[in-house]
């Protein structure tokens, strides 16, 4: 991550793929902050577990300007989908959260569902967080039916 410290325009860090476990996104916190102005974090693929997920959020919490994180296929489990709703609630500029394929249950996805929803009724939050296909639908959101990913959630307040 040395080599980025002079990469003060960097917007994207694509790290799909990369094998990267709860050790690594420590790394990653300094990139998250100012002056850097990262607006997408894609960790698709990778090893993050629940561990991982909580170090995320700790890291991307002060973040002025992220505004899309992709955490698919990462095994965060339930523990990682409640790290994953602390940090919707407590973002201002999240708009897009991918946490298919992590092993959560249909209550830790409700679990998430809920923190969206809370910032949704608030004005807070306009966009979109994609979860397991085949959760439970939230009354007033979009259901695709079970043979699609579940967009549930998509709103232009």
């Amino acid at each position: 991550m040395q080599g980025l410290q002079g990469c003060l325009n960097l917007e994207s860090l694509l790290l799909s793929r990369n094998q990267i476990t709860a050790k690594a996104i420590a790394c990653l916190k300094p990139l998250l902050n100012a002056p850097f102005r990262i607006q997408t974090l894609d960790l698709d693929n990778n090893e993050l577990r629940a561990e991982g997920a909580a170090l995320l959020v700790e890291s991307c919490i002060p973040s002025q300007t992220l505004t899309s994180l992709q955490v698919v296929d990462n095994l965060i489990g339930d523990q990682g989908a409640e790290s994953m709703a602390q940090y919707l609630c407590r973002s201002s500029c999240l708009v897009f959260l991918d946490l298919r394929d992590n092993l959560m249950s249909s209550l830790a996805a409700c679990i998430v569902r809920q923190a969206a929803l809370r910032r949704w009724s608030r004005g807070v939050f306009q966009g979109r967080v994609l979860l397991e296909s085949g959760d439970a639908s939230t009354p007033g959101l979009v259901d695709p039916g079970p043979t699609v990913r579940e967009d549930w959630w998509t709103t232009t307040l």
